[in-house]
C-alpha cells in the first residue's frame, strides 16, 4: 500500500488512531488524534515519545484521578504499556463525550491505539442505570445464585441496611422458601415453566415471609 492510501485509510477511519514505533515514538497518527488530544496538540508530532505525551497530559490536568500522584500514575502507565498489560480504558471528557482507549501490541514491536466514541453508549447505561437505582420497584439481578446488581428499593424490600450488605449476602436462596429449591427448581433446570407459591413468597434478612414476585432472562 502506498503512503497515500495508508494515510487515506486512516484519515477515513471513525476511530482515533496513532501508530507508535518500538522505541516509543509516535509514528503516524490521524487528523482525529489531535482534535481529541487539543491540551496538548502543540507537542504533538512525529518522533515524540510516549513518555512526553503522558507527562503533557499530566502536567496540564487531563487526568485527574493523577493529582498528588503524578509521578506513581506515569510510572504505572509506562509500567502497563512496558509488560504489555494495557487492555482498555474509558476516558471521559470535560464536555461530556466518552472514548474506549484500545492498546494494541504489534510482532515488531510497535504499538497503535484507537479511541473509540461511546458517548451514546455511556449515555443510555447512565440512563439505565438512573431508572434502575430510582425505582420504587425492588429489582436485584443474580447469576447462579449469586447477587450482582440490585437497587436501594430491594435492599429495603428484604430488610438490609444498604445495598452493599444486600449484594453481599452469601447466595439468593436466602430470599426464597427452601422448598423453592427442590422439586420446582429441578423441573425448571429441565426447561419446564413453573410458578408456585413458594416463588411468590420472599424472606427478610429478620426471617419475616412478605409476597414478591420473581422474573427470569
Amino acid at each position: 500500500m502506498s503512503e497515500e492510501r495508508f494515510r487515506g485509510a486512516i484519515e477515513s477511519m471513525d476511530e482515533v488512531f496513532a501508530l507508535f514505533d518500538a522505541t516509543e515514538h509516535l509514528d503516524v497518527y490521524n487528523d482525529k488524534f489531535v482534535e481529541l488530544h487539543d491540551e496538548i496538540k502543540d507537542i504533538i508530532a512525529p518522533g515524540v515519545t510516549h513518555s512526553e505525551i503522558l507527562r503533557a497530559f499530566v502536567s496540564r490536568g487531563v487526568f485527574p484521578e493523577a493529582k498528588g500522584l503524578e509521578e506513581e500514575f506515569i510510572r504505572m502507565r509506562l509500567e502497563l504499556r512496558k509488560q504489555k498489560k494495557f487492555d482498555s480504558a474509558i476516558r471521559n471528557l470535560a464536555n461530556g463525550k466518552s472514548y474506549i482507549i484500545r492498546e494494541n501490541y504489534m510482532d515488531d514491536g510497535g504499538v497503535f491505539v484507537t479511541f473509540s466514541d461511546i458517548t451514546k453508549i455511556q449515555q443510555a447505561n447512565n440512563r439505565f442505570r438512573a431508572l434502575f437505582e430510582q425505582s420504587h420497584l425492588g429489582i436485584f439481578v443474580h447469576q447462579n445464585h449469586k447477587i450482582l446488581m440490585a437497587n436501594p428499593a430491594a435492599a429495603d424490600m428484604y430488610g438490609y441496611d444498604s445495598v452493599e450488605e444486600f449484594v453481599n449476602i452469601s447466595s439468593s436462596r436466602q430470599l426464597t422458601r427452601p422448598e423453592y429449591h427442590t422439586h420446582e427448581n429441578k423441573k425448571r433446570m429441565k426447561g419446564e415453566q413453573v410458578i408456585t407459591e413458594a416463588e411468590n413468597i420472599g424472606i427478610k434478612k429478620t426471617a419475616a415471609i412478605f409476597g414478591s414476585a420473581n422474573g427470569r432472562f
